[in-house]
């Protein structure tokens, strides 16, 4: 059979195989103690009882149905690395639980003064927001049809090199088979090609150390001595002029 025809059924395979794209929104809740409502305590807690974010929702994976695990791994490197609008880390997760820790802290004996809680409460979520925009900074700018393209180029070069061959493949599965070989290829391939084209993205060269810019999120060369940057030149360049501006500003004030 032509080796095309086979790698065009296999990328049908994967686009079809039912494993879209999606997301939903998931709610860290708790319900305050009806006793506690009429307490400023419990009326605190109480605005704070339902916390809502984005969030990606998981396709349960047949387990032979190769092309559904094909499939997730694609939409989790996007999600992970391009979408901006959702954020999976655990720091982010943690600070949107925290009015839900302190709660039942509090049905467990913990006192609080109804001013530092408030401000403990709200401190909490917009440090999580931070961190939302903080990791949204390093994502790349890459709509999900032009990213499909990349992934079907990405498979096809893998199609290509694709020894079918077993040799020492550590798999959390019970018998390794040829089609657990196969995934795990696959998708070690894509998670690779999605790194290399990172660096292309960001200007940064292979074999080269970097860093990534505190500032505008973006990957940037390190010189081989540079251990302290944590910008880009670019941020850097506008950090010192706001620096000097400062120290210029403080020194007419002190004149």
């Amino acid at each position: 059979m032509n080796k095309d025809v086979i790698f065009n059924a296999f990328m049908d395979s994967i686009w079809n195989c039912g494993n879209e794209r999606r997301y939903q929104i998931k709610k860290i809740s708790y319900t305050v103690q009806p006793r506690l409502l009429n307490t400023v305590i419990g009326r605190i807690f109480e605005e704070y009882s339902v916390i809502s974010y984005k969030a990606p929702k998981l396709h349960s994976n047949d387990a032979s149905n190769y092309a559904q695990f094909i499939r997730q791994k694609i939409n989790n490197l996007y999600t992970t690395m391009c979408d901006q609008s959702v954020c999976t880390r655990p720091e982010y997760i943690e600070k949107l639980k925290q009015p839900k820790v302190l709660y039942y802290r509090y049905l467990q004996g913990e006192e609080y003064q109804p001013k530092p809680l408030r401000q403990v409460l709200s401190a909490a979520l917009n440090e999580a927001k931070e961190i939302k925009l903080h990791y949204a900074k390093q994502k790349m700018d890459i709509l999900w049809t032009d990213y499909c393209s990349m992934v079907a180029q990405w498979l096809r070069r893998c199609f290509n090199n694709y020894k079918p061959e077993i040799t020492q493949i550590k798999l959390d599965i019970d018998v390794v088979t040829e089609d657990h070989y196969c995934i795990a290829y696959f998708c070690k391939s894509l998670n690779g090609e999605m790194l290399k084209y990172q660096k292309k993205y960001y200007g940064v060269r292979d074999h080269k150390r970097y860093g990534r810019c505190k500032d505008c999120g973006c990957l940037y060369e390190r010189k081989n001595k540079d251990t302290n940057s944590v910008r880009c030149e670019k941020c850097r360049q506008i950090h010192r002029k706001e620096y000097q501006k400062l120290k210029q500003r403080e020194y007419m004030k002190n004149r």
